[in-house]
């Protein structure tokens, strides 16, 4: 009867404990371009040319779903609201003019350790060949 009950106690308690398997509680912080990766032009784009960057670009992502880019130049396209999914990263600039597709870009996104991998989805391809680029996280500024 003893083992039955640790039997049970155990279930129960493997049960109440879950993985959080929502990586978009982890997009939120203040990331810094690092890496630029970008194809080699040969293999398909299976080889890549991958560069450190100094004082890159950076990104916000709040947890009100909000982003701003900052340290970057692109016609007015640095702020708006994201969504994700386990594997996609969609980011709705509020000037519409951003992109193609009314202001939306797609990435494909996962951690390298404690580093944001952007890859720019085949949705909205911004490399003419394969590409991504690595973010670390930094501290924000208060």
């Amino acid at each position: 009867m003893k083992n039955l009950m640790y039997i049970i106690l155990s279930f129960v308690i493997f049960l109440g404990c879950s993985k959080d398997d929502n990586d978009s509680n982890k997009l939120v912080g203040k990331w810094q371009l690092v890496e630029l990766c970008l194809s080699d032009g040969s293999s398909g784009g299976d080889l890549m040319d991958c560069g450190q960057i100094e004082d890159g670009y950076t990104v916000k992502f709040f947890e009100n779903d909000e982003f701003i880019f900052e340290g970057v130049n692109n016609n007015n396209c640095t702020t708006g609201t994201y969504t994700s999914n386990s594997t996609k990263l969609f980011l709705q600039f509020e000037n519409n003019v951003c992109s193609d597709d009314e202001g939306l870009f797609i990435y494909l996104y996962s951690f390298v350790g404690n580093d944001l991998k952007l890859t720019p989805s085949s949705e909205n391809p911004i490399c003419d060949e394969a590409c991504f680029e690595i973010f670390k996280e930094i501290p924000v500024e208060e």
